[in-house]
């Protein structure tokens, strides 16, 4: 009886332990899984942001560097487009000398 009582003591312990252990493991590969899945979303999230964030700010860039051309195409000197845009003579200089993109040829 006593036998009995020492055994089912013993494997209650052992199966404890082991019931913690595996426990431990299966929370820890869960939490792993989870905590990837929330930081791909919030990573994809923030990326979208940046991404928009920075084609806002490249259109504008685009859309004044094409107005200053407009304005030194049609007459305007470079110091009166440097004025009115509260921009460097050297920095107009520069766009007005780029060469636009020619564009794609798609079929």
């Amino acid at each position: 009886k006593e036998g009995k009582i020492e055994g089912k003591i013993e494997g209650k312990i052992e199966g404890k332990i082991e019931g913690k252990i595996e426990g431990k493991i299966e929370g820890k590969i869960e939490g792993k899984i989870e905590g990837k899945i929330e930081g791909k979303i919030e990573g994809k999230i923030e990326g979208k942001k940046e991404g928009k964030k920075e084609g806002k700010k490249e259109g504008k860039k685009e859309g004044k560097n094409q107005t200053i051309q407009t304005m030194y195409k049609n007459g305007v000197s470079i110091t009166e487009i440097a004025k009115i845009l509260d921009m460097s003579v050297e920095e107009i200089k520069i766009i007005v000398n780029k060469k636009p993109p020619e564009p794609s040829i798609t079929d």
